[in-house]
């Protein structure tokens, strides 16, 4: 009996395409909120209720991440951005989850988004309003798995990352974060920082090439990064002793502007 039960089960919720993300968003939303309850209650969920959840999450390995991670739309949300929310759960964004690990800490880049008017903020540059942005989730933790400082511990900050993204051909000592109108915001949840950076839309250099760097500096630091002024390739310094994650970026834009990210 138990086992064609268990056909049953496994005929009806055979998946024969990748969820909606955001079906695969509310689901992830509902098994954290049945953990957090955990927390303050001892109550049984059903198997059953489990196993369904189960089945849908592990349609792709990006779900499986988002589920060990929040997603780039649930860390807009923790900093009540509705639009930029909305903005990560859209057709434009690119989903990364690639982890990279050096010295004692794991970095892990979410995902990235680009485009006008995605958030509820407003960022303005010598008054003028930057509407045309990128933004960029990062998730930095402590590899031995213990948490990293809340906001409110005496210890949150005294450790810095710097995140910014990086354009193949251009020196980043002149093209990072800072010269492109950037800025951060940052969160904890779980011992994880989630840090949201964002810049002039980098869009117009997808042809060029793209990285994320992130590093455990204040500043972009050239000891962290080698730069072929021939090539215009951008590398790690393997001799760098501490954080220096860098990630490819691709983006399927078309270039037209190249000078618009620093304007």
């Amino acid at each position: 009996m138990k086992s064609n039960i268990d056909e049953i089960l496994k005929e009806a919720f055979i998946l024969t395409e990748e969820p909606d993300r955001r079906l695969n968003e509310k689901i992830i939303s509902q098994i954290r909120e049945a953990e957090q309850m955990k927390r303050f209650k001892k109550r049984r969920i059903p198997a059953a209720a489990l196993v369904v959840a189960l089945i849908f999450v592990i349609g792709s390995i990006s779900i499986y991440a988002a589920w060990r991670y929040l997603s780039p739309s649930q860390v807009a949300e923790f900093i009540e951005d509705k639009k930029l929310a909305d903005a990560f759960l859209s057709d434009g964004v690119i989903t990364i989850n690639e982890s990279q690990i050096y010295g004692n800490y794991k970095i892990t880049l979410l995902g990235v988004v680009s485009g006008e008017n995605l958030t509820d903020y407003v960022f303005a540059h010598n008054d003028i309003v930057q509407n045309n942005r990128t933004y960029i989730v990062v998730a930095i933790e402590n590899v031995d798995g213990t948490p990293m400082p809340n906001t409110t511990d005496s210890e949150y900050g005294e450790i810095s990352f710097f995140v910014s993204p990086l354009i193949k051909g251009k020196n980043p000592l002149e093209f990072n974060i800072i010269t492109m109108r950037g800025g951060y915001t940052e969160i904890v949840e779980d011992g994880i920082i989630y840090r949201i950076a964002e810049c002039n839309n980098i869009e117009e250099f997808a042809d060029n090439g793209l990285y994320i760097c992130v590093s455990d500096t204040t500043f972009y630091d050239s000891s962290a990064y080698t730069y072929d002024e021939k090539t215009g390739i951008i590398r790690r310094n393997e001799e760098y002793e501490g954080v220096n994650a860098l990630f490819e970026l691709s983006l399927d834009i078309n270039s037209e502007s190249p000078d618009a990210v620093n304007e």
